[in-house]
């Protein structure tokens, strides 16, 4: 319990925690709708094709996301990791505003044109959110002199496993709400594939934004977190050297 404590009470982790929890909420909320824009509306109700498509799409994202991987490193010592994670959002940002002109009956394929802006965005999005916890780790290690890499960690898989089962339970409201019914196949309403399109492109959009507005506030920056490494490998010098160290500095 005073492990946990200190993990909902730092200000950095929550920051990060929450960002990284509305972008991922953002976009698996409406996964489960990209299928039916791109049966109901691309396809016109034609299943087959749009299982091909489908299928296409997701195996050259799923490559591209290995592709993207090994750049992250270069971007986040380009940017450093809070910079880096600003451009996978906005990539997801572009990414999903895209889909209301990609998915489109006109072109079909124009919707695998969406994983070159997505792909770098989910590739990035958790491999700079794990890096950012690790800092929060050692700026709170700095604060407290407690090591509590395992109970970060914990809390921060929880909330993202929690939002992603809350985002698979809101998608079916979502598609609820729109109109759809099952029963009407091809023959949608208007208004319901037009609600399926709005909410598949800009409800990730709106949580995406809220994410930039909590990650601009994080704090630990590369030159922060430089001076926090640096007080940390002192006092492990001073403790090897069976000297006491000097208590927790206070927070900041």
């Amino acid at each position: 319990r005073e492990a946990m404590k200190h993990a909902l009470q730092s200000r950095p982790f929550l920051l990060v925690a929450g960002a990284a929890g509305l972008a991922s909420i953002g976009l698996n909320t409406v996964t489960a709708l990209g299928t039916y824009v791109n049966i109901y509306y691309v396809h016109g109700g034609d299943m087959r094709a749009a299982a091909v498509i489908g299928g296409l799409q997701f195996t050259i994202s799923v490559g591209f996301i290995i592709f993207c991987t090994p750049f992250m490193s270069g971007l986040a010592r380009w940017l450093g990791k809070r910079g880096a994670l600003f451009v996978c959002l906005g990539l997801a940002m572009a990414g999903t505003i895209a889909k209301w002109f990609f998915y489109t009956p006109a072109h079909p394929y124009w919707i695998i044109g969406v994983v070159f802006l997505l792909g770098p965005a989910n590739a990035g999005l958790r491999i700079f959110a794990d890096a950012m916890i690790a800092d929060v780790c050692e700026h709170e290690s700095l604060r407290h002199g407690l090591r509590l890499e395992a109970m970060y960690g914990a809390v921060f898989a929880w909330m993202l496993k929690t939002g992603l089962a809350l985002a698979v339970m809101a998608s079916g409201f979502m598609l609820t709400l729109t109109g759809f019914h099952v029963d009407l196949g091809a023959a949608q309403y208007p208004e319901t594939l037009l609600w399926l399109r709005v909410l598949f492109s800009f409800f990730p959009t709106a949580a995406i934004v809220a994410s930039c507005a909590l990650l601009a506030y994080y704090p630990l920056t590369a030159s922060h977190m430089a001076g926090v490494r640096a007080e940390l490998d002192r006092r492990a010098q001073i403790k090897d050297a069976g000297v006491p160290s000097e208590p927790p500095a206070p927070p900041a």
